[in-house]
């Protein structure tokens, strides 16, 4: 088998597991800011953006935009890892 599909597949694998913790976390700041539009849900709103912006900035070294970037390339290393692996293992096991 060639070697191109396994490196599609590892790029492939990679910027899912970027991407993914990347959407969660922006999906949480969105539904955060959408319960914050609910009266008297104001400052639960407010809270959780500040606690989760606190959060990322242990992360980020003081930036929580960093802090997502940092995560994201973290989950993005170790999705690549474990392709790699499932993927030895499939090779060896099917006597390839």
């Amino acid at each position: 088998m060639s070697i191109l599909p396994k490196f599609f597949r590892l790029l492939l694998t990679t910027a899912l597991s970027f991407v993914a913790p990347v959407i969660l976390i922006g999906a949480i700041i969105v539904g955060l800011c959408v319960v914050g539009f609910v009266p008297g849900f104001e400052i639960l709103c407010q809270s959780g953006i500040e606690g989760l912006a606190k959060f990322l900035e242990i992360f980020g070294g003081g930036s929580p935009m960093e802090g997502v970037l940092a995560i994201g390339f973290t989950f993005a290393l170790v999705g690549a890892i474990f392709d790699t692996y499932a993927s030895y293992r499939y090779q060896t096991l099917r006597g390839d």
